[in-house]
């Protein structure tokens, strides 16, 4: 601890750690997310990678919802999401397809909000729930993202299996493959209501400034929210940004 000096932190998580929440670790006075900015990193070459690539304030934003009585929150928290952007774009119900993913994917940001379920038997069947079926990680594989930032306030959708090389495959992984920089996911089942309340404060502080805030630095702003309020850490400690 005495030689954490720094603001910010990037984890580059190995084995069994892959599935430690860092940011909600708890020291018998505060959470590590309170003293610190932090984002995983699934390998170190990829950290290198992502550094030395150029980045761009993130300006265009699309969302996926589907209207679903065990996740009464989905549409409502997109439709609040996209109050922040001047032109976003919205994919419901039935636009919420594979077709529409498509055509979201094209935005800057790519916020989904639905069902996922991740297959510890065989974690590249994990899929994320569209309205013409369910997508799969070898599809999201083949996905062409230009989405520089993947939000997905689903379960389960930053859940994976440790395989040969320290690799994790999951949903995530998914979306890293088809080439995004960072993601924030959910490593557990999420509380619907209170996701959509973590998400509405992190993209207030997302957009805040004009130059773009990183999206860990929005992530550590909406999760010091609930922690202030008294949230347990099981509602807001689900979410974590990986990559950049």
């Amino acid at each position: 601890e005495e030689r954490l000096i720094c603001e910010r932190l990037l984890v580059i998580p190995t084995g069994a750690l892959h599935a430690t929440p860092f940011h909600a670790l708890w020291d018998g006075s505060r959470h590590l997310v309170e003293r610190y900015e932090i984002a995983i990193a699934p390998s170190a070459s990829l950290a290198v990678h992502l550094a030395r690539a150029p980045s761009a304030p993130l300006q265009t934003w699309a969302g996926l919802a589907l209207t679903d009585p065990s996740i009464p929150s989905a549409r409502a928290e997109v439709e609040c999401a996209a109050g922040f952007f001047a032109a976003p774009r919205l994919f419901l119900d039935e636009n919420a397809s594979r077709f529409g993913l498509q055509e979201a994917a094209t935005s800057d940001i790519l916020h989904i909000a639905t069902h996922g379920l991740y297959r510890g038997d065989n974690p590249f069947f994990s899929v994320l729930k569209l309205d013409d079926g369910w997508i799969d990680v070898r599809e999201l594989y083949r996905l062409r993202l230009a989405a520089r930032l993947v939000v997905l306030s689903a379960c389960e959708s930053g859940a994976g299996a440790l395989h040969p090389g320290d690799e994790v495959i999951g949903l995530a992984r998914g979306f890293l493959g088809a080439g995004a920089r960072s993601l924030v996911a959910g490593a557990w089942h999420v509380h619907d209501d209170s996701a959509a309340r973590l998400m509405e404060r992190f993209y207030a502080a997302l957009t805040a400034d004009s130059h773009g805030t990183r999206p860990a630095a929005a992530l550590r702003v909406a999760q010091r929210h609930a922690i202030a309020e008294g949230q347990h850490p099981y509602l807001w400690g689900a979410f974590y940004v990986l990559g950049e």
